[in-house]
């Protein structure tokens, strides 16, 4: 049984030009905006909802913020001294970053 399959051979040192003019190939991947558009878009959101107000929203911003660093203990640390105690399980839970 013969297989039937289109085969291209490429050489080496264009396999990846080759890969990436085919994934462009795809005409949804084009659409919608580029990521210096969706960072655009999203920190406008944040200044909006940090203009008006918005219930606890420094908070989480605090919260966010302290969980960026590279280990458990300097998160508490974080938590215990920026975020007013925050306990770590809490804080994880409310960032939606264990289940419930």
């Amino acid at each position: 049984m013969q297989n039937t399959t289109n085969i291209v051979h490429v050489p080496i040192h264009m396999g990846h030009t080759h890969y990436f003019d085919y994934v462009d190939s795809f005409p949804k991947l084009k659409e919608g905006p580029t990521l210096e558009e969706n960072h655009v878009i999203n920190q406008k959101i944040l200044r909006e909802q940090l203009i008006s107000g918005q219930q606890g929203l420094e908070q989480n911003l605090c919260l966010r913020n302290c969980f960026k660093l590279s280990q458990k203990r300097y998160i508490e640390f974080c938590l215990d001294r920026k975020c007013g105690g925050a306990d770590f399980q809490k804080a994880a839970t409310i960032l939606g970053y264990t289940k419930n």
